[in-house]
């Protein structure tokens, strides 16, 4: 049972290790973009999907994220994740951008965010870090994407028989993915027209 009605999720990317690790190791390169937003969007998917997974083996999770240049990466990571933990798939309903203008939810995850941003700040620059203790209670996961996770990561996936067939994607899977996710937010928008009426200056 879940003490509280919400919970967020961190995760923050060192970029010179990540950037480090890409560029000096070829495994890296076929699993990774040079741009490391997909890879850490993944990781979230996977993360929060389990942790919703040990308090209801039932429950079932919806992702929404900003409506953005990234959004078509962002659900190619989603439809990856899905394929590289099946033991999670059927708990990973549905991915959707939308307006963050106009999704309060969505400007809820920038505050999370913030706070997540200055606990990381803390930590690398002093050893260590303190919460505000009214956001004590809410925060679940504090991820830090270094070297050794990636070099980690990348051991652990090499190793699986799936990854030299060709069937463990981490990087852009083309066209699909991206398609169905333009095609029901261009679905999505249609509706909303027909329910709001057209703009009016």
């Amino acid at each position: 049972m879940i003490s509280h009605l919400w919970v967020g999720f961190g995760l923050c990317v060192l970029i010179p290790d990540y950037t480090e690790v890409w560029e000096t190791n070829s495994d890296a390169k076929k699993l990774y973009e040079k741009d490391p937003t997909q890879a850490a969007y993944h990781q979230m998917f996977f993360e929060i999907t389990k942790s919703a997974q040990s308090y209801s083996k039932d429950c079932k999770v919806s992702f929404i994220v900003d409506d953005s240049t990234y959004s078509g990466k962002l659900g190619e990571a989603f439809k990856a994740t899905n394929i590289i933990h099946p033991d999670l798939a059927n708990a990973m309903m549905t991915f959707a951008p939308l307006n963050d203008k106009a999704t309060p939810a969505l400007q809820m995850a920038d505050l999370i965010a913030s706070v997540y941003r200055k606990f990381f700040l803390e930590r690398i620059t002093k050893g260590k870090a303190t919460v505000d203790l009214k956001w004590g209670n809410h925060l679940d996961l504090f991820g830090l994407w270094d070297k050794e996770h990636m070099l980690k990561t990348i051991a652990k996936n090499v190793k699986d028989p799936r990854y030299h067939l060709g069937l463990l994607p981490r990087r852009s899977i083309p066209g699909p993915a991206v398609t169905e996710i333009k095609r029901q937010e261009k679905q999505r928008r249609k509706n909303l027209t027909k329910t709001l009426g057209p703009n009016k200056p």
